[in-house]
């Protein structure tokens, strides 16, 4: 049993260091639009606040410390997700104006779960503004048929009902 210990722990080790050239080789990526600021501990709270806050249903003081957040990391890895929840967080207190701004930048994240779901918010501010063609085409922005199939036959049905409501039933 005791020789067994030493092939543990050098099997630690390997997995430590191939974790570590992994990290390390993601530093070393091509720089993006975002992504690339480190975040000190301070940042990662506040907006660890930021979606306690959500998750507890204080929509005002969320947004507040989304913002906060974003005003000092706008080039953060956690950017994008913060713009999203900024964006829910006015589409819940009915600012559909700062919502709609945050989810259009959120529609910016090329091929994130937070560019498609964004898209979808942006369908749901437009179909609520009745209207029903600029809902459909950020409906269609949302689906993915590779994703969430829950998801993406919600964005169908929603797609259907734009169409329907423009009176255009065969698209």
């Amino acid at each position: 049993m005791a020789a067994a210990e030493p092939l543990r722990a050098r099997g630690r080790r390997r997995r430590f260091a191939a974790l570590w050239a992994g990290i390390v080789c993601l530093g070393l990526t091509a720089p993006t639009a975002w992504g690339q600021e480190a975040v000190p501990q301070a940042g990662i709270r506040l907006y660890d606040n930021g979606e306690a806050a959500y998750r507890e249903g204080d929509f005002t003081l969320a947004a507040e410390r989304f913002e906060e957040f974003l005003q000092s990391y706008p080039a953060s890895l956690r950017a994008p997700n913060a713009h999203y929840r900024l964006g829910q967080c006015y589409y819940k207190l009915k600012d559909l104006d700062r919502a709609q701004k945050q989810f259009e930048i959120g529609t910016t994240f090329e091929g994130t779960k937070i560019q498609r779901y964004s898209h979808y918010y942006l369908g749901q501010i437009e179909r609520g503004l009745s209207h029903f063609k600029e809902a459909a085409e950020a409906f269609t922005k949302a689906y993915d048929p590779a994703g969430d199939s829950g998801f993406a036959q919600h964005v169908m049905t929603l797609i259907a009902e734009s169409h329907f409501e423009q009176g255009r039933f065969f698209e």
